[in-house]
């Protein structure tokens, strides 16, 4: 169960993030790239001590991350708006 727990615990986190009344669009990337991040620690930790009798379609849930970030990413119905607001929010610029 644990691992079960493990493998949804990145989206489950970003969707409750986004969610929230108090996020903006230039959140959204931020919060997409954590889930991301998230999942490779975990199939790390899988890879490095895996779970007898439970063999979690890695390949397959790798493919489909990449392909739902893909399509926010190359979207042509305006997704980047994503990227601009990223980059002119003042809270989120190091510049």
């Amino acid at each position: 169960m644990a691992e079960f727990i493990n493998l949804t615990s990145p989206l489950a986190r970003a969707i409750v993030c986004l969610e929230s009344p108090h996020t903006g669009p230039a959140d959204v990337l931020i919060f997409v790239a954590a889930a991301l991040l998230m999942y490779a620690r975990t199939f790390k930790e899988l890879k490095r001590d895996p779970v007898p009798g439970l063999a979690p379609p890695v390949e397959e849930i790798t493919s489909i991350l990449t392909a739902r970030f893909k399509e926010l990413i190359n979207s042509k119905n305006g997704h980047d708006a994503y990227f601009t607001a990223l980059i002119l929010h003042p809270g989120k610029s190091s510049f």
